[in-house]
């Protein structure tokens, strides 16, 4: 079995375990992620603990079927450019969603994305400042990791798959992912990286250990998203006639 595959099956297995005790809120997106249908409960009703959270569940609601609660239209042609490393985030996301929204070519939102991705040194999207919180500059390279997977897998820039690897193998190598925070941020970035296919495992059993096997919340929507991400990318390579491979 292909190793995107296997992650494909894991994922969905463990989102499948989870959703019967899910709340509502998270498990509306999740099965609309999924392709199941969520009646009578809107996503917008998530509720964000942090601006990270905010940033990521704005841009998965683009994901969510037209016929679901999700907004629509136009918000804002310009795109958003950043400004210290929770503003990279938040731009990366709202320009991520306007992306996924117009799905062509030169779509809003590419610009900012391919300067950020352009930024890259090799191993991070930003330097650690004196004042700065090791754990909190960790978390904030692992939601960043995750949009530029996420932007990867959906658009399959070789630039951003590029960045995926060298970012992932440096958090291999440097970082412990799971001291940052526990929820699953980039496991799919880690998933898609045949070299950093253990790094991917402690993520997931750090968040079920975390949510005691039922992950919610955020969470949930993190595993679901990443989920959509890799069928996207196995079903890039059927349409090419590839090997279900990164």
């Amino acid at each position: 079995m292909d190793f995107v595959e296997r992650w494909i099956n894991l994922l969905e297995q463990t989102i499948r375990q989870a959703l019967p005790v899910a709340t509502g809120e998270a498990a509306s997106v999740t099965r609309q992620l999924l392709g199941d249908p969520a009646p009578g409960v809107s996503p917008d009703r998530l509720t964000p603990r942090r601006r990270e959270h905010a940033a990521f569940l704005d841009y998965t609601r683009a994901l969510l079927p037209p016929s679901s609660t999700r907004p629509h239209g136009d918000r804002a042609a310009a795109e958003v450019r950043p400004a210290g490393s929770i503003g990279h985030i938040e731009a990366l996301f709202t320009n991520l969603r306007r992306y996924v929204e117009s799905q062509s070519p030169g779509a809003g939102g590419v610009g900012s994305i391919v300067e950020l991705l352009q930024s890259h040194n090799g191993r991070t999207f930003t330097t650690v400042a004196s004042e700065d919180q090791l754990e909190s500059w960790w978390f904030h390279e692992l939601v960043l990791l995750h949009g530029v997977a996420s932007f990867a897998a959906l658009s399959d820039d070789p630039l951003a798959w590029k960045v995926v690897e060298l970012g992932t193998s440096f958090h291999r190598d440097e970082i412990q992912a799971d001291h940052a925070t526990a929820d699953p941020w980039a496991i799919h970035a880690f998933a898609l990286n045949p070299q950093t296919q253990e790094v991917a495992g402690g993520i997931l059993n750090a968040t079920m250990i975390q949510y005691a096997g039922e992950p919610d919340g955020v969470a949930l929507v993190l595993l679901a998203e990443s989920l959509y991400c890799l069928k996207h990318v196995a079903q890039t390579r059927i349409n090419r006639g590839k090997p279900e491979s990164v």
